[in-house]
């Protein structure tokens, strides 16, 4: 017998004649037992085939894996015989002699004819039906065996219905082929799915009182629905998990003893993992990370109960909302704000815009009880532990300001948790002149600064906070004159101080000359200094004359005393953990003294530097621990091509984002063009060796360009 796909010549099955009318009439009229009794002709293979089609737990087949196995062995060792031939062939065709006629083996044409060919005929079939052969059993073998309720079906039929099939054909109830039997069609089912399914009071209560179309009407066959069966499966899984969920929750709510609770964990834990097996079936991780989640949650019920009731009141405070307050009204903040600021939210962070009582227009229409009382509102801010951010601008405009300065450094004393300062220096100039303050008096006290992440000093219309001062921030200059000894040349200046200071005052910015000559009349000295002059006038000569004195001065003075602001406030501060910091004026010795103090140093940002600096800004530079990301040099002045670059090659490193470099001030025609830094070469080179840079800005002043002046052709 052969099957073709192909075929499609006429069928030779003949037509099955008409039926008898008294044999059908007989047919009806006989009952299920007489039908039973003779089941090979009123059953066989229709009914057998009808009733597996009916249901998956019905639809049971043998796999045949040994008469598999062998068919592949028998293809295979047929195609191994025919291959050993053609290798043969192949071999003689190789071997033989040039005049030989059949040495040819690069044709298929040649081999047409000969055994060549008639191997490669025979082969061909085989290698398909054995390949074949692989896909088809390769998907049988990968089917899961029959289950134990499956075979129970099958031998249950044939019981029913002894004879209905011939013994020769039932092969397949034999014992030995148990284990080759496998269903057409198997859905995985999760444990607790086969337990239901044999549960017969569950089974029956979905038992489908509705026959289908394709089910077998019989007593003893019976289906099941398999979707009611699944929605009751997985309502149990939610309730059983609800209950192992609160039942030990509120179970630990009654137990003291850790042991005892332990014992409830561990056991509720235990079947936690047992009933997601259950409903999960053999997925180890899944239920590994299941019950390492219910474990942390019983552990969370088994702790809180336990704290008493201060660690209760703690973790409420903890858990209040935690924000950020800006306050950047022009009026100092209220002592009323700062105190439910800290009751309420102890753990919030205060960003504070301080507008200082310097920088009111109506200042000099306060009295001094309302200006009392505004110095009392500002300093409530003093010993505030929320205070995280302080920004302030201290004013010089003509007043005597010596409080600005002194405010700002109790802050930094008396709050702990200070870690940003953005402080500006203003001057805008005035015509009363005042010993002005532009660095903190570090004598005040003995306390330190807070470890500051961020600190700013800017300037507005001066030089901003002046380091190159001493440690009571007065100013070397102010310091110098203020002492007679260094402001009179010999013969005087051995005199004792005190009577130096009696008979020596110096000029003031009004121009009034008071000093050892003052009985002398005004016009005996205006003419003497026209006379010695020339053609100078008499304040061209002061002015001139002024500043050699005070340059003396001062370099008498630090000679004496030493300069040591900048050394006194390293000491105050840690400045391990300061990360940004920005100066507005810079110098070598002020870069000498910071460079071992800044470890954590990552954005530098510079608005002047003078020569010196820029000799030091590259070693500086070198030295980081940890390399600047972000770096901005306000005004490079310098002409020194070389310096330029050196500065530049220092900052340039991979970890460099942010670069900013400006190029002097404004210019006119005939005088010096802004400082060139880069060429096409140096820009590659800082590709090359910044390659995380995302930002470089250049800052070109073309503000005051007049006539024919064009710019550099380097940038």
């Amino acid at each position: 017998m052969s099957f073709s796909s192909s075929d499609s010549s006429p069928s030779k099955i003949k037509t099955p004649p008409a039926l008898d009318p008294e044999c059908m009439k007989r047919y009806k009229q006989l009952s299920d037992d007489e039908k039973q009794n003779v089941a090979w002709q009123y059953h066989g293979y229709p009914s057998l085939s009808r009733w597996m089609a009916s249901s998956n737990d019905f639809f049971v087949l043998r796999k045949f894996s040994t008469l598999s196995a062998r068919s592949l062995l028998y293809l295979q060792n047929e195609i191994a015989q025919r291959e050993k031939k053609l290798e043969g062939w192949d071999l003689v065709s190789m071997t033989g002699p040039l005049e030989d006629g059949n040495c040819d083996t690069g044709s298929f044409a040649f081999d047409e004819s000969r055994e060549r060919g008639q191997a490669m005929r025979e082969l061909i079939p085989l290698l398909e039906q054995y390949y074949n052969l692989i896909n088809s059993y390769s998907q049988v073998r990968a089917r899961p065996t029959a289950k134990q309720h499956q075979r129970r079906n099958l031998k249950s039929w044939f019981s029913t219905f002894l004879n209905a099939i011939a013994n020769d054909e039932q092969h397949f109830l034999e014992e030995r082929h148990e284990a080759d039997l496998f269903p057409i069609n198997s859905k995985p089912k999760t444990p607790l799915m086969m337990l239901l399914e044999k549960a017969r009071i569950i089974r029956f209560r979905f038992q489908l009182k509705k026959s289908r179309k394709d089910s077998v009407e019989a007593s003893n066959i019976r289906y099941h629905s398999e979707k009611g069966l699944a929605i009751f499966a997985s309502i149990v899984v939610v309730v059983t998990g609800l209950l192992l969920l609160f039942a030990p929750m509120w179970w630990l709510n009654f137990v003291d003893k850790d042991v005892y609770q332990l014992g409830i964990i561990t056991t509720f834990v235990s079947v936690f993992a047992g009933w997601l097996w259950m409903a999960a079936g053999p997925r180890a991780f899944e239920i590994l990370a299941g019950t390492a989640a219910y474990a942390a949650v019983l552990m969370v019920c088994q702790i809180l109960p336990s704290f008493p009731a201060w660690a209760a009141s703690q973790v409420s405070s903890y858990n209040r909302i935690l924000f950020p307050i800006h306050w950047s009204l022009d009026w100092p903040i209220y002592a009323n704000i700062l105190t439910s600021i800290d009751y309420n939210h102890p753990r919030s962070k205060l960003y504070y815009d301080m507008h200082l009582l310097s920088l009111d227009n109506d200042l000099y229409d306060l009295t001094s009880t309302e200006i009392e009382r505004r110095v009392e509102f500002r300093n409530m801010i003093l010993r505030n532990q929320n205070l995280h951010s302080l920004a302030a601008k201290i004013y010089y405009h003509g007043v005597d300001n010596y409080h600005d300065m002194e405010l700002i450094y109790d802050i930094l004393t008396t709050c702990p948790n200070v870690r940003e300062l953005d402080l500006t220096i203003a001057d805008h100039g005035g015509c009363v002149v005042a010993d002005y303050a532009y660095a903190f008096d570090f004598t005040e006290n003995d306390l330190t600064f807070p470890p500051l992440e961020t600190l700013k000093l800017k300037a507005h219309m001066n030089f901003g906070y002046d380091f190159d001062t001493f440690s009571n921030g007065q100013p070397v200059a102010c310091a110098a004159t203020r002492h007679g000894r260094y402001s009179v040349s010999w013969p005087w200046s051995w005199l004792p101080e005190p009577l130096i200071d009696t008979f020596y005052y110096r000029w003031d910015y009004s121009g009034d000359r008071e000093g050892v000559w003052g009985w002398i009349p005004d016009s005996v000295v205006e003419f003497a200094d026209k006379w010695i002059g020339g053609n100078e006038t008499i304040d061209e000569r002061f002015y001139a004359q002024d500043r050699l004195r005070r340059e003396s001065l001062v370099k008498s003075f630090e000679e004496e005393h030493k300069v040591e602001n900048l050394k006194t406030w390293i000491q105050k501060m840690n400045c391990s953990k300061l990360k940004t910091l920005h100066l507005s004026t810079v110098g070598g010795s002020v870069l000498e003294e910071l460079s071992p103090a800044l470890p954590s140093l990552v954005d530098l940002s510079i608005d002047r530097i003078d020569d010196s600096g820029l000799t030091t800004l590259p070693s500086f530079l070198e030295s980081r621990p940890t390399p600047l990301q972000h770096f901005s040099l306000g005004e490079l002045q310098s002409s020194n091509q070389t310096t330029n670059l050196n500065i530049i090659t220092s900052v340039s490193t991979p970890h460099l984002k942010f670069l900013k470099i400006g190029l002097g001030a404004n210019y006119t025609h005939g005088h010096q063009p802004p400082a060139t830094i880069w060429n096409s070469t140096s820009l590659s080179n800082l590709a090359l060796q910044a390659p995380n840079l995302t930002t470089l800005s250049i800052d070109i002043d073309r503000s005051n360009l007049t006539g024919t002046t064009s710019l550099p052709s380097q940038v």
